[in-house]
């Protein structure tokens, strides 16, 4: 696999004003960033363009605690064959915000969070998803997670899904979602059958205008 930046085990340190473009390659796992396990790290100012491929991820961050994200802008495009855009993993008591993920129709989640806990997410895009995929995926036991002014766009899948494996006490302020084929806001099972996602609030927000007949919140 290769990889355009990674950083390992590291604390009270800090990634800024990256600018990584075209790391694409038509072959084999392409990642952008990947950031694993480290504690207090801050990573800002990244502009990520047509980086990761083969089923890699633009920006990853993995093992991750009281970390601050944030003016993160993601645009892939259709020609990149598999690529996630922003994923988060077993990210804990952090803080995300003024992000952007375009997937430009790139086959992948624009944006997953997999057992990410007590984060707070401010104004986080994801848009423009296709290959069956949601917009904001909440999957893995991912809990007490609070999202403000967050917006899922034009996904050819659900906008906002939780993905029934055990994701409770999530919290969307004031999000929209709007244009995505499936439905605009959605609670699953996951692949044994669960319906484990309990306690989600929705306040407020804006849940409208798929683009073809289907339910706003599922």
């Amino acid at each position: 696999e290769s990889e355009a930046l990674a950083m390992n085990f590291a604390v009270d340190s800090e990634i800024a004003f990256v600018n990584i473009t075209n790391f694409a390659q038509p072959t084999g796992r392409v990642t952008g960033v990947r950031v694993d396990t480290g504690y207090h790290n801050r990573f800002r100012n990244i502009t990520c363009t047509a980086c990761g491929n083969g089923g890699g991820v633009s920006f990853w961050v993995f093992r991750q605690s009281q970390a601050t994200i944030e003016n993160l802008t993601i645009r892939n495009s259709a020609a990149q064959s598999e690529v996630f855009g922003l994923t988060v993993s077993q990210l804990n008591n952090s803080t995300v915000s003024n992000v952007t993920v375009d997937a430009g129709e790139a086959k992948g989640r624009p944006f997953k969070l997999a057992r990410a806990n007590h984060n707070v997410f401010d104004h986080v895009t994801a848009k423009n998803g296709t290959g069956g995929m949601n917009g904001i995926s909440i999957t893995d036991i991912s809990t007490y997670n609070t999202f403000n002014h967050c917006a899922a766009l034009n996904n050819m899948q659900t906008g906002i899904m939780m993905f029934g494996n055990f994701n409770q006490h999530n919290t969307f302020n004031n999000c929209t979602a709007k244009g995505n084929t499936v439905a605009q806001f959605g609670q699953g099972k996951d692949a044994l059958g669960n319906y484990g996602d309990d306690f989600t609030s929705i306040n407020g927000g804006d849940y409208c205008c798929s683009s073809r007949s289907c339910s706003a919140i599922i």
